[in-house]
């Protein structure tokens, strides 16, 4: 899997795992129940925007959205829905991994900045600013865009909550008695 993913790293949950694996034999099924539960939270951040909260779109952001007349106008991370939609779990006996193979995703999650080379050919109208495909057939008066950056809020869906975590214990808890 490209892209993101998110493991578990909490010291409580990696001493009762050694544990687990000392005692059990087929851990697949819990590891399949943690990446269930795990990717259940993921796609909880993207219905609540975020725990904790989301940076807000910029307003040049949803009057896009607006125009284009697509996507869930003021839903983060929602223009088209596919990060959610490609959201994915896999488990061994030893790991539960919830991730994504979009190119973006870590951008996403992580926040980063976009160096963009500039040469976007757009025109500016009564109607605001019509940015164009680079195929060579410009209007009259069209501009291009000079080198800038773009920079992207961190916005992690793949962060586990004390409540996921609860969970993730709870789940666990019959393997990790001791007997």
């Amino acid at each position: 899997m490209t892209g993101i993913s998110a493991e578990i790293r909490t010291r409580d949950l990696e001493l009762g795992f050694k544990r687990l694996i000392k005692k059990a034999r087929d851990t697949a099924p819990l590891m399949r129940n943690i990446a269930g539960i795990m990717l259940d939270a993921a796609e909880h951040k993207f219905k609540i925007e975020g725990d904790p909260k989301w940076p807000d779109l910029k307003a040049s952001t949803k009057r896009a959205r607006k125009k284009k007349g697509k996507g869930h106008l003021g839903k983060i991370l929602q223009d088209e829905g596919k990060l959610a939609a490609s959201l994915s779990r896999r488990s061994t006996m030893d790991s539960a991994i919830v991730g994504s193979n979009m190119p973006y995703a870590a951008t996403q999650h992580f926040g980063g900045t976009i160096h963009h080379p500039g040469g976007t050919p757009f025109i500016t109208t009564d109607k605001g600013t019509v940015f164009m495909r680079k195929d060579g057939k410009y209007p009259r008066g069209v501009r291009f865009t000079k080198p800038h950056d773009i920079t992207i809020p961190a916005r992690p869906y793949l962060n586990l909550t004390a409540k996921d975590i609860e969970k993730i214990k709870k789940a666990a808890g019959p393997y990790l008695v001791k007997k």
